[in-house]
């Protein structure tokens, strides 16, 4: 694993998917903070503040849905190039899941301002988000 100024390509290597003809560069260090995470460890909770975007470099999440019961749905599973948090991030509202490592998994925690930053002032990053996000 490399932690610093390497970079990593977001695509997908399905020929079927629209993102597979392009790719969006983004480096390690440069947006926030590249950690490594347990199996099991809690990234953010069912609604808390929208503070950050997730990056998944390497591993697995879930995605969970707790009601006020107790119980809890599991949503989606994502994993290495997937983002966590857009739509709180962007909307201005609280999570609205609790997002769980399902395996040892490295991350990119990026602050909201920045990714708002980016989105906001550079089209194709915020055109390859919106297909990343389509998936």
């Amino acid at each position: 694993m490399v932690m610093g100024r390497a970079s990593i390509i977001l695509a997908n290597d399905r020929k079927s998917d629209p993102i597979s003809s392009g790719s969006v560069e983004l480096d390690f260090g440069k947006w926030g903070v590249v950690r490594n995470y347990a199996s099991r460890s809690e990234l953010f909770q069912q609604g808390t503040p929208a503070d950050d975007v997730y990056l998944i470099h390497e591993g697995m999440v879930k995605l969970v849905w707790g009601e006020s019961t107790g119980k809890q749905t599991i949503l989606c599973l994502r994993w290495s190039g997937s983002f966590i948090g857009i739509p709180a991030v962007v909307t201005g509202q609280p999570y609205l899941t609790s997002v769980i490592t399902l395996v040892p998994s490295v991350l990119e925690r990026i602050p909201a301002e920045k990714f708002l930053q980016r989105l906001q002032t550079d089209p194709e990053f915020a055109w390859k988000v919106h297909q990343i996000q389509s998936r």
